[in-house]
């Protein structure tokens, strides 16, 4: 699992025109090689599209998403090509993923405004769950009790052959 931290975990420092956070300086200048996410500033305007409907929208969406991405992003694709790293685009969030660099392929960065901020790659270990042994509670959780989940159970509504999903643009812990 990938991700990044910010904010009160991490020290972000000031970067040419973007906010870098500090771990990713020291380990670099350091001479190891690092992974980080590239974040442009550049979002595009989406409001046109609250009033289309659904297959328009999407379309609308996606393609100023793209056009958005390719405008902020063309400059240091080129720049990263140069250098070898090893990257991927992701125009939906608009961001790049470097998954090896170096500290000149980093400090080649800073020249390049329309970059926001650079935070690591984090690996994040997810641990197994503890298996419990012995008596097990036979109670509903209080979220659960809450949406009266017991009431529609009583009722011998369980669910079975419904599917739930969801589809997300991924995590972002800042909601932003």
């Amino acid at each position: 699992v990938v991700g990044s931290v910010k904010g009160a975990l991490a020290k972000e420092i000031p970067w040419g025109a973007a906010r870098i956070e500090s771990t990713l300086v020291d380990g670099i200048s350091r001479g190891r090689s690092e992974g980080y996410i590239v974040s442009f500033r550049d979002r595009p305007d989406l409001t046109q599209s609250y009033v289309m409907e659904w297959a328009e929208q999407g379309r609308f969406v996606v393609s100023e998403l793209q056009k958005a991405a390719q405008a902020s992003q063309t400059g240091v694709v080129d720049w990263l090509t140069s250098r070898d790293a090893v990257f991927r685009s992701f125009w939906i969030a608009n961001v790049i993923v470097v998954h090896d660099s170096d500290r000149v392929t980093l400090e080649g960065l800073r020249s390049f405004g329309e970059i926001e901020s650079i935070q690591p790659l984090k690996t994040w270990i997810l641990h197994e769950p503890l298996s419990r042994s012995g008596e097990m509670i036979n109670a509903a959780e209080s979220n659960l009790s809450r949406v009266m989940a017991p009431d529609v159970w009583a009722l011998g509504i369980r669910g079975s052959g419904i599917v739930v999903g969801n589809l997300d643009t991924g995590v972002l812990y800042t909601h932003n």
